[in-house]
């Protein structure tokens, strides 16, 4: 069962948004979100469950990735690269001193070159 149907199986039983938040492991706001949109919707808790959880996520826009940053696309370009210098002996070991003398400096560009 998908957390989606079981928040709102929860919410049709009576359970606040606060019970049902502790229960499911999502937060209030995700909570009140959906359950705003179940009410706005005006489906009967019948008719709900006859739809699978695919049909539950389209009608709750779930599912839908996002476009990715322009900071993301960037740094997925160097991931190639990265992999391959992390392959080879003893660059892990490096890159982790690196990170512990230097926290505040993380940067791509620094722990891919060589020095």
């Amino acid at each position: 069962m998908s957390k989606l149907r079981q928040m709102l199986r929860l919410y049709s039983q009576g359970e606040s948004k606060l019970q049902i938040s502790y229960l499911t492991g999502v937060s209030r706001n995700t909570v009140k979100k959906y359950i705003k949109q179940y009410e706005g919707f005006g489906i009967s808790m019948p008719e709900l469950e006859l739809k699978t959880d695919r049909e539950l996520d389209q009608l709750f826009g779930e599912n839908l990735i996002p476009e990715p940053s322009e900071r993301y696309k960037v740094a997925e370009s160097y991931f190639p690269m990265m992999e391959k210098e992390l392959k080879k002996r003893g660059i892990y070991c490096q890159a982790s001193r690196w990170l512990q003398a230097f926290p505040a400096q993380l940067s791509l560009r620094f722990m891919v070159e060589k020095k």
